[in-house]
């Protein structure tokens, strides 16, 4: 614990600091001599102190630091004993000058600044004490013995001339030591106290200072000597007050802190432990001390805690507790089992560990605390359970008779059944009066042995088997999947087989119809990326088409080319349709419809394309609802239908039948497990045609899977049809077998409102106009062709590949275009962006979006808000362009009028 200092006390000892030095430089003053052994023998006492105390303390040291210093001290201060002694005037030996108490004061110098230099590096490393001592010894020694009986050690000081070249430069060396010590130790800071650290720091400095006033005396009486002196005065001092005086008087800011850092971390253990932890003085039975869990535990608050006793929380009588406490401290370790009283007045069960601890001349009990009132609950509703099990075995009998799972009991010697329940006939079919005594090889129940074999086997190896899905054939023949877990029993003294199989055959099914779902969503997105760069294909093509057939005449030879190359686009662009349409791509808003009105336009239309050898045979319905469907996409699903039924009896002729009903499915129909409970309107298309296997039903949505020839299908038909029912909330179901036609039934769900659909014209005019236009489309191929395009319906074009140079140039002169048209997928700066820019230089400036995704409602919702205008869907059609051009640009002027008018 750190010790206060007051303000005063801290003056008081900076005076007599300053006193001490002021009466030490008047004695250099005075007799130098006196002072130079004062000066020295205050820092050789302080060194010899050091020595001791780290010395008889080094067990208790766990960084190498201050062993260090404190072995370095005794040597260094021997060597400054010797210094002093054989200074100038002391006449102690004979032959000393100036130059042998110099060469002592350099060789001690090398030691303590190496020392200070080498301790940071070494103070987490493993060394043996002995070692480094011996190593002092013998390095002290050498340096004695070189100075004193070899007479190599270098000069130092020349009387008459002053000091040596080696002297100086020694100085500067150890200066660079004490220098380079200091950022090693500033290195190493975190493992010192603060207050120490400083000191030791200044202390170093103060070294630095002393030897470098000791590379500037002329001699050894001079007062750039003394100076030096005194700063080693100061500088031990500082050391005295980091090792020895905090060492002694603040016993708990030791160097290192493993006292107080031990003190702490136990203390930390303590507190932060999740077990509950209590220190109780037994004497009285209160409460010394409690951790975080427990103050938690109890909902006390840690100074209420601790003011409490333990006849508080204990339900025990006080005479009960004292007890309890009285066996803890005889028997040094109990385990006891309470009920404890909460701060909110709940009791919990607890166990208790409690043992006597001594802590200077008193005992008290520590007390871990252990809430098993859950566990006691499950020891209680363990044995009621045991209790109840033992008296249960007609409840079982029950249990194993109406359990849904086949649960059977087999000899495992023979394999015989010895038992059955209810759920095993209902799964297999097989009475008791089936069963029993015979085996499930003599019943043919395995579908494959292999299986029986893996099981016996496993049996007889671990004694449980569980989760082994297998084939079994029940007495009508119907194979049934099951999921079994098995396990060897003891009954009569006999090995018996136990086993409880679950029927999964249902699970099986959804499951591979989950395949089925994820396989189809799967493709459907890869076909979706399939057009979308198809569009970009088909652009030029149907462009280039398009022109070319309005420039040249009809009996133009090359004219039939170009028809056929304009049809063959078009059909292209269809099939893309389907491709978005099976990918979901193509979300158009459903509308409220009669199918009624689409069946008979498809029947009309199919009736003039099919031979007469097939008869249409039409069961309309005109009481059929509503659906909420896309017209477009109930075409197209009918069409496809009634083409496949038509191609099947291409060659044999037949009997195509159409029929629309309304229906109504209720909660045990087994029409489809994706559909609800509700009236639907079942359009059913059947053929008596070639039919189809199980196999080949299979494969039937799978996109571009087809059995046609390849100029009569694409494989997309069934795929769309699948994607367009998943869409509108339907579902379709086949009925088909080989040589015996096909029948698809097709259910939507009917809507209560009915509202007549809208129809259309579709006007194919191409309207032209002068105005100046930006293209931007980052494909050339494009690029070019919209250009083209443009340019013929009289359009000024400036085009663009990069939606960077085309922002820049409308930004030079904005208001020279009087509409912008740009792609919506660009690297850098995409469309919808590079439209937000635009409006924010010019807010008035129409924009046209081209696309090559038809999901319209998305592409609304991100780029409308931003000020675009229209939207055109690749390919595009030079008539479609042309009209949505007027339409922008026309409405505008008439807006342009109306401003002028205000």
């Amino acid at each position: 614990m750190k010790t206060a200092i007051s303000a005063g006390t801290q003056w008081t000892y900076i005076l007599l600091a300053i006193l001490f030095l002021s009466v030490i430089s008047l004695t250099g003053l005075h007799n130098y001599l006196l002072f130079h052994c004062l000066t020295e023998l205050f820092s050789i006492v302080i060194s010899c102190g050091i020595f001791m105390i780290i010395w008889n303390s080094k067990t208790f040291f766990k960084n190498n630091y201050i062993i260090l210093l404190g072995i370095a001290c005794l040597f260094s201060g021997s060597i400054d004993m010797l210094h002093m002694l054989s200074y100038k005037g002391m006449e102690v030996f004979k032959e000393s000058e100036t130059n042998l108490p110099t060469q002592l004061w350099i060789a001690a110098r090398y030691i303590e600044s190496l020392t200070l230099l080498m301790a940071p590096l070494l103070m987490t490393k493993e060394l043996k004490i002995s070692q480094i001592f011996y190593s002092y010894f013998f390095l002290t020694a050498l340096l004695l013995a070189s100075i004193f009986y070899w007479n190599i050690f270098p000069d130092c000081f020349v009387d008459g001339i002053g000091m040596t070249h080696f002297k100086k430069t020694s100085e500067y060396i150890i200066v660079l030591i004490l220098i380079g010590s200091i950022y090693l130790l500033f290195q190493k800071r975190h493992a010192f106290d603060p207050s120490v650290y400083i000191l030791i720091n200044i202390s170093i400095a103060l070294k630095i200072a002393a030897e470098l006033a000791f590379t500037a005396y002329i001699n050894v009486y001079d007062f750039s000597n003394m100076l030096g002196h005194i700063f080693k005065i100061i500088s031990f001092y500082l050391i005295y007050r980091a090792l020895i005086h905090t060492g002694l008087v603040e016993p708990y800011r030791l160097m290192f802190k493993e006292i107080s850092e031990k003190e702490n971390r136990y203390r930390q253990i303590f507190e932060t432990n999740q077990a509950v932890k209590l220190i109780i003085n037994p004497a009285d039975g209160s409460i010394v001390e409690a951790n975080k869990a427990a103050c938690l535990f109890y909902g006390y608050p840690k100074e209420k805690f601790i003011s409490l006793k333990i006849t508080d929380i204990n339900t025990l009588t006080p005479e009960k507790v004292s007890d309890e406490m009285n066996k803890a401290l005889s028997k040094n370790k109990l385990v006891f089992r309470f009920s404890h009283r909460l701060a909110s007045g709940k009791t919990r069960d607890v166990e208790v560990y409690s043992g006597p601890i001594e802590y200077g001349q008193e005992t008290f009990l520590y007390s871990i605390i252990h809430d098993i009132t859950q566990r006691k609950k499950a020891e209680t509703a363990l044995q009621k359970s045991n209790e109840a099990l033992r008296k249960s075995e007609e409840k079982f009998r029950l249990a194993f008779r109406t359990s849904p799972d086949a649960i059977n009991l087999n000899s495992l010697e023979n394999g015989t059944y010895m038992d059955i329940n209810d759920g095993f006939t209902k799964i297999l079919g097989y009475t008791r009066e089936d069963i029993i005594g015979k085996s499930s090889v003599e019943l043919n129940i395995w579908n494959n042995l292999k299986d029986r074999t893996h099981l016996i086997s496993d049996l007889k190896k671990h004694g449980l088997v569980e989760n082994l899905e297998a084939n079994f054939r029940g007495k009508d023949g119907q194979i049934r999947t099951g999921l079994m877990s098995a396990r060897l029993l003891m009954i009569d003294n006999k090995e018996t087989i136990l086993s409880i199989t679950r029927d999964i055959t249902e699970k099986g099914m959804l499951e591979a119809k989950l395949r089925q779902s994820q396989k189809m969503e799967a493709i459907g997105t890869l076909a979706g990326g399939i057009a979308h760069d198809f569009n970009n294909i088909l652009f030029p093509i149907l462009g280039h088409s398009e022109m070319l057939l309005e420039d040249i005449s009809h009996n133009h030879p090359l004219r039939p080319g170009l028809e056929g190359i304009y049809t063959a686009a078009l059909r292209a662009k269809e099939l893309v349709k389907q491709i978005l349409t099976f990918s979901r791509q193509n979300n158009d808003e459903l509308k409220l419809i009669k199918i009624q009105h689409i069946l008979k336009e498809v029947l009309k239309l199919i009736r003039s394309t099919i031979p007469t050898t097939i008869e249409i045979i039409q069961d309309i319905s005109n009481n059929c609802g509503t659906i909420k469907a896309d017209p477009t996409q109930i075409h197209q699903l009918i069409m496809n239908l009634a083409t496949n039924a038509y191609h099947a009896m291409e060659k044999t002729g037949g009997k195509l039948t159409v029929s629309l009903q309304a229906i109504q499915l209720g909660q045990h129909d087994t029409i489809s497990h994706e559909l609800k409970p509700g009236a639907y309107a079942c359009l059913t298309i059947a053929d008596t045609g070639i039919g189809m296997d199980k196999e080949l039903q299979k494969k039937i949505f799978d996109p571009f899977f087809t059995t046609k020839d390849k100029d009569k299908g694409t494989g997309l038909g069934l795929s769309v049809v699948h994607g367009i029912m998943k869409s509108h909330g339907g579902a379709i179901k086949v009925y088909s077998e080989s040589g015996k036609g096909s029948t698809f039934r097709v259910y939507f769900p009917l809507i209560k409102k009915i509202s007549a659909p809208n129809e259309m014209k579709t006007d194919r005019t191409l309207l032209h106009g002068t105005e100046n236009i930006l293209l931007v489309d980052d494909e050339q191929s494009i690029l070019s062709m919209g250009t083209k395009m443009l340019n013929r319906l009289g359009y000024k074009v400036f085009s663009k590949t990069s939606s960077i140079e085309a922002l820049e140039m409308f930004r030079s002169e904005p208001y020279a275009f009087d509409l912008v048209i740009t792609d919506m997928t660009m690297p850098k700066l995409p469309g919808d962006i590079l439209a937000s820019e635009l409006i924010k230089i010019r807010r008035d400036i129409p924009i046209i979006i081209c696309t090559g995704l038809n999901d319209e409602k998305t592409l609304k919702q991100i780029v409308l808000p931003r000020g675009v205008k229209e939207m055109l869907f690749k390919p595009i059609v030079m008539t479609d362009l042309s009209q949505k051009i007027r339409k922008i640009l026309d409405n505008r002027e008439i807006m342009d009028y109306v401003d002028e008018s205000i």
